[in-house]
């Protein structure tokens, strides 16, 4: 009979100590309850989720907007370049026997399709002549010296 009183004795301190965890339990959700209203409702001084999360949205919203004002305009923009000079070449050079410093020079002055023109001064010692040419993909539309030539590959290689 002892026996009987043992296990009862052990089985009801099992369930005291199961009431306790299970209170235990209870007074943690509650705990996790009121947090999460907190966080949700903004319940008290703690920072209230939804507001936050409205927020980033229209932050969200907003930097999409000028977003999609900085790509126009970026379209636009290369939409006004694309003809624009882009590439350039300069070849200098002595025009006249007997000079020094090569105060001649091509210049080149080419859009991203090859299309342009070379300016070229010829230096001498009673004055300097300017010429303007034509280029076309690449070439130049009148008869081209060799330093002109050579000023147009500078621009389309994109050395300088």
């Amino acid at each position: 009979m002892i026996a009987v009183y043992i296990i009862v004795a052990v089985l009801a301190f099992i369930v005291i100590f199961e009431y306790i965890l299970i209170l235990d339990l209870h007074n943690k959700q509650k705990r996790q309850k009121r947090r999460y209203d907190r966080l949700l409702r903004g319940i008290g001084d703690d920072v209230d989720l939804e507001e936050v999360l409205l927020a980033l949205n229209k932050s969200i919203n907003e930097v999409e907007k000028k977003l999609n004002i900085v790509e126009d305009d970026l379209v636009e923009q290369n939409d006004k370049t694309i003809e624009s000079f882009t590439k350039t070449g300069i070849f200098h050079y002595n025009a006249y026997e007997g000079q020094r410093g090569n105060l001649s020079f091509s210049l080149c002055l080419l859009d991203n399709f090859n299309n342009g023109i070379v300016l070229t001064s010829l230096y001498g010692q009673e004055g300097s002549n300017i010429f303007l040419k034509e280029v076309k993909r690449g070439q130049i539309m009148q008869n081209a010296s060799p330093e002109e030539v050579e000023s147009v590959e500078l621009a389309i290689e994109g050395r300088k």
